[in-house]
């Protein structure tokens, strides 16, 4: 079933590593947020409310993906 896949993609293997990369992008996207709630409460354009609605799914699913690597090592 894994065969031809790279060994550290596997589940169980690397785990600490990938969180590492989620937590990464749990920044940036937290970043991206805070900016983008900002920019909304001042503007109150809507572009901008749709990019809260999408930064803040994204860093649930960023949540849920460092959990998930913590769980599997």
């Amino acid at each position: 079933m894994t065969e031809g896949i790279e060994p550290a993609l596997c589940s169980g293997s690397g785990e600490e590593f990938k969180a590492a990369i989620h937590l990464g992008i749990f920044g940036l996207v937290v970043t991206c947020l805070a900016y983008n709630a900002l920019a909304y409460s001042q503007r109150k354009e809507r572009h901008l409310l749709a990019n809260v609605v999408v930064y803040t799914g994204l860093v649930a699913f960023e949540v849920y993906q460092m959990d998930r690597h913590w769980k599997d090592r």
